[in-house]
């Protein structure tokens, strides 16, 4: 199996990061390796859908594991193999830590790791640093947001 992780604390509350990953249309907003995000059901285990990362093709999605509030997985088949997207998050004193790591399982995983593995690794921090901004964004905009709490 290959990983790559990343992972950022956002001032804002897991609620508002959880909002973010619910919503797949919007991905693409914060995540700029994303071109297009559906689901074709609710956010929630067993629900299927599609991503369009830039520069490749569309790819079928389904959500393996979805704890609301707090994580959700999602992986993609990929002849010999998946392509997990795991994503959990954790309270701080000032928002939530929030972590991303993408792993490829399954006989030709290593095969995935060298073709794409690279591109994901320079990827992450992109998309972790705007998950945040649009977290705390959020944040800033909400009446009783956690960022307002750690100012008073």
């Amino acid at each position: 199996m290959s990983d790559y992780a990343a992972s950022i604390d956002v001032l804002a509350t897991p609620d508002q990061v959880y909002s973010l990953w619910s919503d797949p249309g919007g991905w693409p907003q914060w995540d700029p390796d994303l071109e297009s995000a559906a689901l074709d059901g609710p956010f929630e285990t067993g629900s299927t859908g599609s991503i369009k990362a830039l520069g490749s093709p569309r790819t079928r999605i389904r959500l393996t594991k979805v704890h609301p509030g707090s994580s959700f997985v999602a992986e993609a088949s990929l002849p010999g193999g998946r392509m997990v997207f795991e994503h959990t998050l954790e309270v701080t004193p000032t928002g939530c830590s929030v972590a991303h790591v993408v792993s490829f399982v399954g006989p030709l995983s290593r095969l995935y790791a060298l073709l794409i593995g690279a591109r994901i690794a320079r990827g992450l921090p992109g998309t972790m640093a705007g998950l945040k901004a649009a977290a705390e964004s959020a944040a800033e905009s909400a009446p009783d947001s956690a960022a307002e709490s750690s100012t008073s």
